[in-house]
C-alpha cells in the first residue's frame, strides 16, 4: 500500500496533536480508504468526529486553522466543518455529519462503534470502518467508490466468512 510520504507526515502530526482528545475521531474519505487497502487517489485528509470533538480538534490544531469550524448544510449533507492546512496538505475536519435520507436528516454516525484501527509504522490510526464508509458513499450517490469498497468487503468475506474464526 503506497501512500505519499507527505500525507503520512501529516498523519503523524495529527496523531501527536490529537492523542489526548477526549472525543472519538477517525480518518475518513480517500485516505481512510487507502489506509484500508482501497485503491483510490488521495487528494486531502478528512477527519470526522462529534460536534464537541471537531471544536476540540480545532483547538488542538489551532496553528493550522485556515477556516474555523462552522455549521454548513447542503441538500444531501450537513456538519460542523472546518479546514486546516498542515505542511501544504488540506485537512478537513467534520463533526456530527448527517446525510439526507428521503428528505429527512439521518443521525450522525456512531463513531465509537464504527472505528477500525489500522497499524502502520508503529502507529494505531483510527479509520471509519469500511461498512460505514460503504453506506456513506452509497447515500451520497458516489457509486464508483462504493463499488470499490464493496469489492474489498466481498473479498474479505470470501477469505474469512462471517462466523468463521480467524
Amino acid at each position: 500500500m503506497m501512500i505519499d510520504e507527505r500525507y503520512l507526515n501529516v498523519v503523524e502530526i495529527l496523531l501527536s496533536n490529537l492523542r489526548n482528545l477526549n472525543h472519538p475521531w477517525t480518518v475518513t474519505g480517500s485516505l481512510g480508504l487507502r489506509l484500508q487497502g482501497i485503491e483510490v487517489t488521495v487528494h486531502d485528509i478528512d477527519l470526522q468526529s462529534t460536534k464537541e470533538g471537531v471544536f476540540a480538534m480545532e483547538l488542538a490544531l489551532g496553528e493550522y486553522v485556515v477556516h474555523t469550524v462552522k455549521f454548513l448544510e447542503s441538500k444531501i449533507i450537513r456538519s460542523y466543518f472546518g479546514e486546516l492546512k498542515i505542511a501544504g496538505i488540506k485537512v478537513e475536519i467534520m463533526g456530527d455529519v448527517q446525510k439526507a435520507l428521503g428528505g429527512e436528516w439521518g443521525s450522525p454516525v456512531d463513531l465509537a462503534a464504527s472505528i477500525h484501527w489500522v497499524k502502520l509504522r508503529g502507529w494505531s490510526i483510527p479509520v471509519l470502518d469500511l461498512e460505514a464508509e460503504y453506506r456513506a458513499y452509497r447515500m451520497l450517490g458516489r457509486e464508483e467508490k462504493a463499488e470499490k469498497i464493496r469489492e474489498v468487503l466481498d473479498e474479505r468475506d470470501r477469505i474469512n466468512p462471517p462466523g468463521k474464526l480467524a
